[in-house]
């Protein structure tokens, strides 16, 4: 679960930006800056791949499959739970 706390860090700015065009119900324009978070997203969701499953692998754990999709995987439940709590209490 801490591998996705870097990718959400690195794009929880543009996820408040798109919650709030969202729910408020306004227009979102500045699609060339999404682009660009969205490849920084990429980027980083996959070194942190790279690094935690080569951790894993140096330290000869079997389960390095497991890990390196749930380091990255685990930005989903941390996108998930902020728009929880932005319905909650921002909206």
């Amino acid at each position: 679960m801490l591998g996705g706390i870097l990718p959400f860090v690195s794009v929880s700015v543009e996820v408040y930006y798109i919650f709030t065009s969202f729910w408020n119900y306004k227009f979102y324009y500045v699609y060339g800056f999404g682009l660009l978070t969205a490849i920084l997203l990429v980027m980083t969701v996959i070194c942190i791949s790279i690094v935690s499953t080569y951790f894993i692998l140096n330290s000869e754990d079997y389960r390095w499959p497991w890990v390196s999709f749930l380091s990255s995987a685990s930005l989903g439940s941390y996108i998930f739970g902020y728009s929880i709590y932005y319905y909650l209490f921002r909206t």
